[in-house]
């Protein structure tokens, strides 16, 4: 049984360390793809970064110019009855920028006056402005107006603080616009690339994730697989003692079974010697008794013919054909002599 449950646990442990290692292949396939993935999103923001680096510049330049916009400058702007020359080119250029250039306005002081009558809201909505997405059609009426020579942040400065700022953040968003407009492309590239390449690590991750709680299993199979080896080995171990037991407890007793014939010859001598006894242990004692002295032609013809003839004349028992020195000794002993 447990050699069964061993082979099992040895089984499942392979099973999964071959799941583990497919599984890993196909992680480290995943992982060269997604790095081939990378590596194309990184030379897309190569490329991007020079255009990039023009833009912002730009772009702090009109957020600059914002910032530097305050509702006393916009209030003072806005006293002027007779604003100085070229001035509401300001505003009608912001407007048109913010799409407020549609009927009733016109172009004039009377609607920059206008455009100008909530200062506070006018620059946060400036703040709020998305340079990326301007429609074409207000950037060409725009560049109309900044091509006029009037049109310049440092002649404005002369003239209004407030209308200064204000046709810097023109100037400025303008030139944004239409830079982004070359990179935006190429800004989406790199949007796609990096999805992809973060679509691709993302998988990545998982799949190594998955990786190691599969690694986690398999050291549980394996530690369980080694629980089980070994446990198998103590097992064939024991049977093997078992079977040497068996082996030895066997020639055990088949060398009692020769042991029990011998035993049972030996018994059966006993009783036959017993009924003898007597006169055995009678010749044996009148052998050693009396017959020493005398030479071996002598004793022979003493025992064997004269008292061996007495006992069976005198009836007492004795085993036939007795020789006395049998009696005596053993033939280990005969072998020393």
């Amino acid at each position: 049984e447990k050699k069964a449950a061993a082979a099992v646990a040895i089984q499942k442990a392979n099973e999964q360390q071959a799941h583990v290692e497919h599984e890993q292949g196909i992680a480290d396939k995943e992982a060269g793809k997604a790095s081939v993935i990378e590596e194309e999103a990184n030379k897309v923001r190569a490329q991007c970064q020079e255009d990039l680096d023009k833009v912002q510049p730009i772009l702090d330049a009109a957020t600059k110019a914002v910032d530097c916009l305050d509702v006393k400058q916009m209030q003072t702007f806005k006293s002027f009855t007779n604003p100085p020359k070229g001035t509401p080119l300001v505003t009608d250029a912001v407007a048109i920028l913010l799409g407020k250039d549609g009927k009733p306005w016109s172009p004039g002081w009377k609607s920059g006056k206008k455009l100008l009558g909530n200062p506070s809201a006018l620059i946060e909505e400036l703040k709020a402005f998305d340079g990326r997405c301007i429609p074409d059609d207000r950037v060409t009426k725009a560049d109309k107006i900044i091509a006029q020579e009037v049109f310049d942040p440092q002649i404005m400065l002369s003239k209004s603080e407030a209308a200064a700022n204000l046709c810097g953040w023109v100037c400025n968003i303008v030139r944004f616009y239409k830079v982004y407009k070359d990179v935006a492309p190429k800004m989406k590239a790199l949007d796609e690339a990096v999805g992809r390449a973060n679509a691709a690590a993302a998988q990545v991750k998982e799949l190594n994730d998955k990786v190691a709680a599969l690694k986690e299993k398999l050291a549980l199979a394996i530690k369980t697989k080694e629980d089980a080896e070994a446990e198998r080995a103590n097992v064939v171990a024991e049977a093997k003692r078992c079977e040497d037991k068996l082996k030895t407890a066997d020639r055990l007793v088949t060398g009692l079974a020769g042991e029990k014939i011998r035993w049972g010859n030996s018994v059966a001598e006993m009783k036959e010697q017993a009924d003898t006894m007597i006169g055995d242990v009678l010749l044996s004692a009148s052998f050693v008794s009396y017959i020493g002295a005398f030479n071996a032609e002598f004793r022979e013809k003493l025992w064997k013919k004269t008292w061996m003839k007495d006992l069976e004349k005198k009836k007492i028992p004795m085993r036939e054909a007795l020789d006395p020195l049998k009696m005596l000794s053993d033939e280990s002993r005969f072998a020393k002599w």
